[in-house]
């Protein structure tokens, strides 16, 4: 496993989305409740970046067409048949969050 920086914990204000790139994606990192989420950054419907959605409570809009995802879980939460948003463990080192890269 190799160590993929994503933020600055300093960077990552509750409730705030924030937009990152490594390897070649987009993650999308939302500190919520005090701990950080990592997401695939585009929704799964049809590929909005959810940078730019909303935050309410305890899910990510989509400014696209609407679509809710958890932030406990990644799943849809308003259309049963939009997959979930992937979700990835999140690892600390130093003053920094990244993902573990296979």
């Amino acid at each position: 496993m190799q160590f993929v920086p994503l933020a600055p914990l300093r960077n990552l204000d509750e409730g705030v989305p924030v937009a990152a790139r490594a390897q070649g994606r987009e993650f999308l990192l939302i500190r919520y409740q005090g701990r950080i989420r990592i997401f695939d950054a585009r929704c799964p419907h049809a590929g909005q970046p959810l940078s730019r959605g909303t935050l309410a409570t305890d899910r990510v809009r989509c400014k696209g067409h609407g679509f809710e995802f958890s932030l406990a879980d990644g799943r849809c939460l308003n259309q049963s048949q939009c997959p979930a948003l992937p979700s990835y463990k999140p690892v600390f080192m130093g003053s920094s969050v990244g993902i573990d890269w296979a």
